[in-house]
């Protein structure tokens, strides 16, 4: 994974410059040295970011197409909920309208049976001579 490199007998020989003793120098310069080994290089992290990256994009598409079919189930829906409303206001609308035409014949046929009243009442009151 690394490109890291230690030169241990060197580190090595400054520690024991510094003191140390020699397997003290040693422990400590191939404790650095392994963890060097395990730290990323730039290109790990570009390959790590490109293979992020991809796996966003996959999910992007995925909330997308799953969002889009679901406004299209909504939009389905509420159509058949649009048409289902029409229908029953259409039908409403022509039952209102069938009242509304009942009632005119039926006040027609109260104002000829009222004109026909007040015309026999009219005769009536003609032959009685009033």
């Amino acid at each position: 994974m690394s490109l890291y490199t230690i030169d241990t007998a060197s580190a090595i020989e400054e520690l024991e410059n510094a003191k140390l003793s020699r397997d003290q120098a040693k422990a400590i310069v191939m404790m650095v040295a392994q963890s060097h080994e395990a730290l990323p290089t730039k290109s790990d992290l570009r390959e790590e970011a490109s293979n992020v990256r991809t796996e966003l994009k996959a999910i992007v598409l995925e909330t997308k197409t799953e969002l889009e079919a679901k406004i299209l189930e909504m939009r389905t829906e509420l159509e058949a909920k649009i048409l289902e409303t029409r229908t029953e206001l259409e039908a409403k609308i022509q039952a209102t309208n069938t009242k509304i035409h009942e009632t005119k014949m039926e006040l027609i046929k109260w104002q000829i049976g009222i004109g026909l009243a007040v015309v026999a009442l009219i005769k009536t009151l003609g032959l009685l001579g009033i």
